[in-house]
Formats: structure tokens, sequence, C-alpha cells
């Protein structure tokens, strides 16, 4: 049984929005503009976006001999699977475009996990009720480590 844990950082979804925190600070303090924004919805426009930069500023997939899971941020969103209940039939690797976005989004095969453009790993669970969908560099270690773990 072999486990597994890679970080993915979204270098993209930091950069933007770190320069977005910036600029409505920057702008708010110094009054940029002819109608400058009042300073509570600044500070309430920052509020969402810092939450927004610690949710899904990285994503984390973890395999140990059960189960499968993938975090986002700091840990709110998690999404788990367990290794028992995986139709291995359904198990491919996806590649998505930069129009499908990056973040906690919804696509054809379900909800997509991930913090850049790229490939992914999809599979359903035995009942075909359950998705799981997440963005990953490394989808053929994955796919042996799910596969040993199971015993096929």
């Amino acid at each position: 049984m072999k486990e597994y844990k890679k970080t993915q950082y979204g270098t993209l979804i930091i950069a933007v929005l770190i320069l977005i925190i910036i600029f409505i600070a920057y702008a708010t303090y110094f009054q940029i503009g002819s109608k400058p924004i009042p300073f509570v919805p600044a500070i309430i426009l920052v509020g969402i976006l810092i939450t927004s930069l610690l949710l899904f500023y990285k994503i984390t997939i973890y395999i140990d001999k059960n189960k499968i899971i993938a975090v986002f941020g700091i840990g709110l969103l998690k999404r788990e699977f367990l290794i028992n209940d995986i139709n291995f039939n359904t198990i491919e690797k996806v590649k998505f475009n930069a129009l499908t976005g990056i973040g906690l989004r919804l696509t054809s095969k379900g909800w997509l996990w991930n913090v850049k453009v790229g490939d992914a790993i999809y599979f359903k669970n035995k009942k075909g009720d359950k998705t799981f969908l997440v963005g990953t560099d490394d989808y053929k270690e994955i796919l042996e480590i799910l596969i040993n773990n199971n015993g096929l």
C-alpha cells in the first residue's frame, strides 16, 4: 500500500487576487477617482477577496490505503472518496482548457476541483451517482496508487 500527497499552487489565482486586493486598498486609501470607493465597502470587498484567496490558493491530493481526498486552500473545502467505492472502469484522464476556468467549477462531467488549467483525474463510484474530478499533474501515478491500494 502506497501513500501519496501532492500540493499544487494556483499561481494565477494568487497573483490576480493579490493584485486586486492591492489595487482596492491603494485606491481606497488615497481616494483615487472622481467617485472613490467608501471605506466600509472596500473593507468588505477586500475581506471577500482574502477569503477567496485562502480557500482556493492551492489544492492538495492525499491517498492512503482507504481513500483519496482533495482539499482546497486552508482545508474548509474537501472532497473524499473511498477507494473501495471507485468504479475502476470509469477512471479517465480529462483535459480542460482555459475556457473551463479554475477553482470549483460545474462541468458536464461533474464538479471540477482545480487550481490551474490542464489535466484532471475523473471517476465515478460503483453506484454511478457520485463523481471525483480533480486537476492534477500526476494522473499516471495517482492511477497506479489507486489500483495498487485496491488490490487490482
